[in-house]
């Protein structure tokens, strides 16, 4: 007979296998809303509060700092920042009824249902002073092609902080380096430069994710 946790990985692959397309993980987390929160505080996904606090340690004391939590699903993250003391924080998520979830844990002051790509996000240019996101590059999740928009609506001269991606030979991979190249050869190179801190994060009996840091002249 399969444990419980045997069942949460089926989940976690069963959400982010190769091929799945966007339209089917939506479906699946539209599914998983309801115990997502209960089967990840099992102890097998350290990603939230590992992202919250690489944020934490470079903001600092500006806990006023505007900050977009980007694939913000159920609020793992958000309520792992407002630990922390931030509550200048947006949520942004293509999946309603993950966002009914975060909505009423009220660590955001916006939330906004809509798919990160490269199609032009209803948000001003330099927006916010940081960007997070966790467990969110992977198939029928975030790719590539949503970088430029990330670097958009974040104000120059200060912190892009992305979190969490699953290293894959799928075609969803964000960039085919090796880990600690990722980033390089996936963003604009002129005007920036690009400073990556990565972190392992931990899923048992799941390959490892890589948590980012990015610092933008």
């Amino acid at each position: 007979m399969a444990s419980h946790k045997d069942d949460i990985y089926k989940k976690i692959w069963g959400v982010q296998h190769q091929g799945i397309t966007a339209e089917e993980s939506q479906a699946f987390y539209s599914t998983w809303a309801p115990d997502y929160d209960k089967d990840l505080s099992t102890g097998l996904y350290n990603g939230p509060p590992m992202v919250a606090e690489a944020l934490a340690g470079v903001l600092g004391d500006r806990k006023d700092a505007r900050i977009l939590d980007v694939a913000a699903g159920t609020g793992l993250v958000g309520e792992e920042l407002q630990k922390r003391g931030f509550s200048n924080i947006d949520a942004l998520d293509a999946n309603k009824e993950m966002l009914d979830i975060a909505e009423a844990k009220n660590v955001y002051r916006n939330l906004i249902q809509e798919f990160l790509g490269p199609k032009r996000l209803q948000i001003e240019d330099d927006t916010y002073d940081a960007l997070c996101t966790a467990g969110s590059f992977s198939d029928g999740h975030l790719k590539s092609d949503c970088l430029e928009e990330m670097i958009r609506i974040v104000k120059p001269d200060l912190l892009r902080l992305r979190g969490s991606t699953r290293q894959s030979d799928g075609p969803s991979r964000l960039c085919r380096q090796p880990s600690s190249q990722l980033m390089f050869n996936c963003l604009p190179t002129s005007g920036y430069r690009k400073i990556i801190i990565h972190r392992r994060l931990s899923i048992q009996n799941i390959p490892p994710l890589l948590a980012f840091i990015l610092l933008f002249d």
